[in-house]
């Protein structure tokens, strides 16, 4: 299958291209902000990747401020301030018209920590209010924000950035 990023590119541009792996391995956090995102990142999840953890947010509330619970596509449970502490960038995920009231959380503790934040928005439907919601909710705490038409989007964007 050919990805969107490969189509748009031109014969000439596409010799820039670098297809080494990165001298040094990245460890990152791809956290779905909603339970909606489970069963998308479950099945990413089941990719090869270099060094991804893949973690859905299953309790916004009740937790330690500047924490939350987390769980893994196997079923594990862990706290956000566990897994930042290992991780170099934060892929936040979010589908269109989720509050993702979580973001505030997640982007300030890895601020906090001068981690790299980026947010990805599946948004399939083409759902211009429920984007914009979800949109509001991650802008203000990630450097790079991408909106994409469909999951496999998602998975060239991880691709991309050598997740």
């Amino acid at each position: 299958m050919v990805s969107q990023s490969v189509k748009a590119t031109t014969a000439a541009e596409s010799r820039f291209r670098i297809s080494n792996p990165n001298s040094k391995g990245r460890s990152s956090l791809v956290l779905g902000l909603e339970q909606s995102s489970a069963d998308l990142l479950a099945e990413l999840a089941g990719r090869q990747w270099s060094g991804a953890r893949f973690r859905t947010v299953i309790k916004a509330d009740g937790v330690q401020k500047n924490d939350l619970a987390l769980q893994a596509p196997d079923g594990k449970q862990s706290k956000l301030s566990d897994e930042l502490a290992n991780a170099d960038v934060v892929v936040m995920f979010a589908c269109s018209g989720d509050p993702a009231q979580a973001a505030a959380v997640v982007g300030e503790a890895a601020f906090g920590r001068r981690q790299m934040t980026a947010g990805f928005v599946l948004d399939e439907h083409n759902d211009r209010q429920g984007l914009e919601i979800t949109l509001s909710a991650l802008r203000p705490f990630v450097i790079s924000l991408v909106v994409g038409p469909d999951a496999e989007s998602f998975g060239e964007t991880l691709e991309a950035i050598r997740a």
